[in-house]
């Protein structure tokens, strides 16, 4: 079957990119970056204006790293396990040197081109793990000195966008989002920032005016169907739906939490009001979907 054009098309609008790029922490300049873009969004700005954070923002040095661990619920998406939610203390899954606090996650995603899981956590830094081994954590404003004061709430990634090989990363901070792009050499590289709007109804998610909860991103980039080429759900403070986007450019769906697929007519479903982080593993053999809960 032959892919629909959009599905392979960028899935909004372009964005004109002047590049800071930074090397886990090393400033370099990429002179060959271009246009890069993903979500219904506007009003495409260079730099970030001043922002003032609400919650745990960047920069924020609060005592992270104390209490309860938060719990880690998984559901294989293949036939035999599909039907179950199991959960484990994250203390016991994020071990070995420096691994992240097991608790004060604010956003991961997994990424598909190369085995690389990113963690943002509230004690300021950023966490990369490579084949289950977790990198020296860098200092987010090192990394990503564009989200300084951002209260951020979560990440996802569209792979070889703007080019092969590359992922694009997006961190959200309704309305604002900043995409980058990270290489197979770690080389983080600051895009641009735009706009989020509201998408229309009747499925839209609220983008533009409520701050995001969760999202997760599903790629299968060698499927034909634009339908399933992308399967992104998110959910977003004050509401009860969970949204469905996928890459026929066109928010197709929503539902209430206990109605979405990802929890309808499965046990030990996640606790909606406790979720704080979610993403999906795009392993062919076996996809996993994560989230990680905080305790009550």
């Amino acid at each position: 079957m032959r892919m629909r054009n959009v599905a392979r098309k960028t899935l909004a609008i372009a964005w004109l990119a002047p590049l800071a790029c930074f090397d886990l922490g090393t400033l370099q300049t990429d002179p060959d970056a271009g246009p890069t873009g993903s979500d219904a969004s506007s009003d495409v700005s260079p730099a970030p204006p001043d922002a003032t954070p609400e919650s745990a923002p960047l920069d924020s040095a609060s005592p992270v790293d104390a209490g309860p661990s938060w719990r880690l619920y998984s559901n294989i998406d293949t036939a035999a396990h599909r039907t179950a939610w199991t959960d484990v203390d994250l203390a016991s899954v994020w071990t070995g040197a420096n691994a992240p606090p097991p608790r004060g996650i604010v956003a991961a995603t997994k990424l598909t081109n190369f085995d690389r899981l990113l963690v943002w956590a509230d004690d300021g830094r950023f966490y990369v793990q490579e084949a289950g081994v977790w990198k020296a954590p860098q200092e987010t404003a090192t990394v990503f000195p564009t989200l300084l004061g951002r209260a951020f709430r979560g990440a996802y990634h569209q792979p070889n966008k703007p080019t092969p090989g590359v992922e694009e990363i997006v961190l959200v901070d309704n309305p604002a989002a900043f995409l980058f792009s990270y290489s197979a050499a770690d080389v983080v590289s600051y895009r641009s920032q735009v706009t989020l709007a509201d998408e229309a109804g009747p499925f839209g998610a609220p983008k533009g005016t409520k701050k995001l909860r969760w999202v997760t991103r599903s790629w299968n980039p060698l499927n034909a169907d634009a339908s399933t080429y992308l399967a992104e759900y998110s959910m977003y403070e004050g509401d009860d739906n969970v949204y469905f986007f996928d890459a026929t450019a066109l928010p197709t769906n929503k539902w209430l939490f206990s109605a979405a697929p990802l929890f309808s007519g499965k046990t030990n479903v996640p606790p909606k009001d406790s979720i704080a982080v979610g993403w999906r593993d795009d392993s062919p053999f076996s996809p996993v979907n994560y989230f990680i809960v905080k305790p009550n």
